[in-house]
């Protein structure tokens, strides 16, 4: 057999793959492709040099592209199942898997690392996956892990960082964070988190700096503008901070949280009236705002106006439906 041929036979060995392997997924998750498409598909990635992860990596995203990711995660499943020693196809869906949030990412890294070792990619995105989950101690021990092979890794570091953030250990998250910000200059991301130990640490003006920053390339950056907002509230700058919380609430509408905050600044402002429209508003969008608001509403700005905390809901609940039920517009007022 010459060169030509062994290619040709190649292409049609992995055409032949690719179509079972997306007809089967397909098929498990209960769905059907228009006549012929999954072969369409096979034919137009498994052209080309005889590189079979490359084919597999091309079909997987045109299966996306065409029929969703649940699908093409399936499809990288039934590749992995009849190709199970090759490592790169088995990186590629447990990326894939975490991805689209699949709650079995972590097993799948899992069983990545005991068959093919540990890898400074898999020992990372293992840690992004614990800290999804709400698992920040195993998390960092990944973290550490894969800075144990490779040092400067703005990734593992970025994710350490986090995991430091989330176990409250936030003076530790600044020094880490501020050394993943000097790699990954102008991340967005990496800039944020930055922020939150920063604010945590009580190094509430660097926190501003950075935020404001970051709002500068960023200004529909929802959650800059609520962090923002909040630090401001912490300098008592109050009359940037209820800025801060419209942009947040223009960018996010329904916002409980942020509307709650707008209110406080507005009472330190002096601003009764725009201030019960928020505490209105956050009411409405989130009942269980009623314990801060009640708060709220005996400051010393305002002082004990209402007596029976339940004439007091119903009155903000008249104020935010405003009159003959229609919602009372009060969110744009502090962009102008």
């Amino acid at each position: 057999m010459n060169e030509v041929e062994n290619h040709r036979l190649q292409e049609t060995l992995a055409s032949r793959l690719v179509t079972r392997a997306l007809d089967s997924a397909v098929s498990r998750l209960g769905l059907s492709l228009p006549a012929g498409q999954s072969n369409e598909l096979s034919l137009r990635c498994c052209t080309g040099p005889a590189d079979r992860l490359g084919q597999l990596v091309a079909a997987a995203e045109r299966v996306q592209a065409v029929s969703g990711a649940a699908v093409a995660v399936v499809f990288l499943a039934q590749c992995t199942a009849t190709l199970p020693d090759d490592a790169g196809l088995a990186w590629l869906l447990c990326r894939a898997l975490f991805a689209l949030g699949a709650p079995r990412t972590e097993e799948q890294v899992l069983s990545f690392e005991r068959r093919f070792g540990p890898t400074l990619e898999s020992l990372v995105l293992l840690g992004r996956v614990l800290l999804t989950r709400g698992s920040a101690g195993p998390a960092l021990e990944a973290f550490d892990a894969a800075l144990l092979r490779a040092p400067g890794d703005v990734e593992a570091m970025f994710g350490r960082g986090k995991a430091l953030l989330a176990m409250g250990k936030a003076s530790a998250a600044v020094d880490v964070l501020a050394a993943a910000s000097c790699q990954k200059l102008g991340d967005d991301d990496v800039a944020f988190h930055l922020a939150l130990a920063q604010s945590a640490s009580g190094k509430t003006e660097c926190a501003i700096a950075v935020l404001q920053s970051l709002l500068a390339r960023r200004p529909d950056h929802a959650e800059g503008q609520f962090q923002l907002g909040l630090a401001l509230q912490d300098l008592g700058s109050h009359d940037d901070a209820e800025r801060a919380f419209a942009a947040a609430l223009h960018l996010r509408p329904g916002w409980a949280e942020a509307s709650f905050n707008r209110g406080i600044s507005l009472l330190e402002l002096r601003e009764l009236s725009s201030a019960l429209a928020a505490f209105a508003a956050a009411l409405a969008w989130n009942p269980a705002c009623a314990a801060p608001v009640a708060q709220a509403m005996t400051s010393g700005a305002m002082g004990r106006l209402w007596l029976d905390p339940a004439a007091m809901l119903g009155d903000l609940s008249a104020l935010h439906l405003g009159p003959g039920g229609a919602e009372a517009p009060a969110i744009d007022a502090g962009l102008s």
